[in-house]
């Protein structure tokens, strides 16, 4: 059953400009990476991963996991979305 609340789950982007997709993001809390070429398309990427993510363990029974529960230190060459 899918639930109706809402959770805000951080997202982590890295910038390297050497690589083709510059823009790498980890969402920690569903496990999770994507990429992007930029800002844009990587926050998008982002977003559909978690909430792809979020809809395969709803329908497998799975609680979602609370937002912001993974130790995570960010790194100056990282944004927190």
């Amino acid at each position: 059953m899918i639930q109706d609340k809402v959770n805000v789950y951080p997202a982590y982007i890295t910038v390297d400009v050497e690589r083709e997709f510059r823009y790498f993001v980890e969402t920690p809390d569903i496990e999770g990476c994507t990429q992007g070429k930029d800002l844009v398309e990587s926050i998008t990427m982002a977003r559909d991963y978690i909430g792809f993510a979020g809809v395969d363990k709803l329908e497998k029974g799975d609680p979602l996991p609370l937002p912001d529960q993974i130790e995570y230190t960010k790194s100056d060459a990282q944004i927190k979305n």
